[in-house]
């Protein structure tokens, strides 16, 4: 059976996460931030944002109910990749009423 087959699959949250790391992308780069996003969010992180000599590793979560979940391994994986390449592991959380971003050691609010 094919994932693109259902509308409320996984093409569907495909297609919902892609559009939350693009706002999330859009926010750094109003804020002067170069990003790159992850090719076909295989890695650790969706998109790495740097400014300077400040490199954000972000995971973007989404939701279109509720409050948008990551695991606990995924947040050790952000982070452990984030320390090996110098850089600061940051979560965004997109629903359809908000867009929070926060640091993944410490839950405070990043300023853009």
């Amino acid at each position: 059976m094919s994932s693109r087959k259902s509308r409320t699959g996984y093409h569907s949250n495909y297609s919902t996460g892609i559009r939350a790391e693009n706002k999330v992308a859009k926010q750094y780069i109003s804020s002067g931030w170069s990003v790159v996003q992850s090719a076909g969010s295989r890695g650790a992180a969706d998109l790495k944002c740097t400014k300077g000599t400040t490199t954000h590793y972000v995971q973007v979560k989404s939701s279109t109910v509720g409050n948008p979940q990551i695991s606990n391994q995924e947040i050790g994986r952000l982070k452990s990749t984030a320390t090996r390449n110098d850089a600061t592991s940051v979560i965004a959380k997109v629903t359809s009423s908000y867009t929070t971003v926060q640091y993944a050691k410490t839950g405070n609010s990043v300023k853009l």
